[in-house]
């Protein structure tokens, strides 16, 4: 197998660990993405609802540049969408800062031709610089 050593490695805070050049997920959340209401957050101040499926995320501290990486995924209750479904969730990078992430939710049924922004019941983000 391959050689992980050094690259993975515990950091000065023992929950964490750094990848690399002390990259570590330095926000973390979760929010109801029908209104924005957070359920859980390490670094997050709050969060703007934009309009159905588009949100803005905004940070407790800002980082010292936009240049991080931004995770995200939603999660959906099967009795609203099938797995025929297509739901993708975006960074819309023009409105990156150091301060924030925008994040639409877009979802296409039947692996069809129309693609729509929606809702869905959990958004869970994670920003690792």
């Amino acid at each position: 197998g391959a050689n992980m050593s050094g690259i993975v490695n515990e950091s000065a805070d023992a929950r964490s660990k750094t990848i690399g050049q002390n990259l570590r997920c330095r926000i973390l959340g979760r929010f109801k993405a029908s209104d924005g209401v957070v359920s859980f957050q390490r670094g997050i101040s709050g969060v703007t609802d934009n309009g159905v499926g588009d949100f803005t995320v905004q940070f407790t501290n800002a980082l010292q540049d936009d240049n991080f990486i931004c995770s995200a995924h939603c999660s959906y209750n099967t009795n609203n969408y099938s797995d025929d479904h297509i739901i993708n969730v975006k960074e819309r990078h023009n409105n990156r800062d150091n301060n924030q992430v925008r994040l639409t939710i877009s979802l296409n049924t039947n692996g069809g031709s129309y693609t729509d922004h929606v809702d869905m019941e959990r958004m869970d983000v994670a920003i690792f610089r």
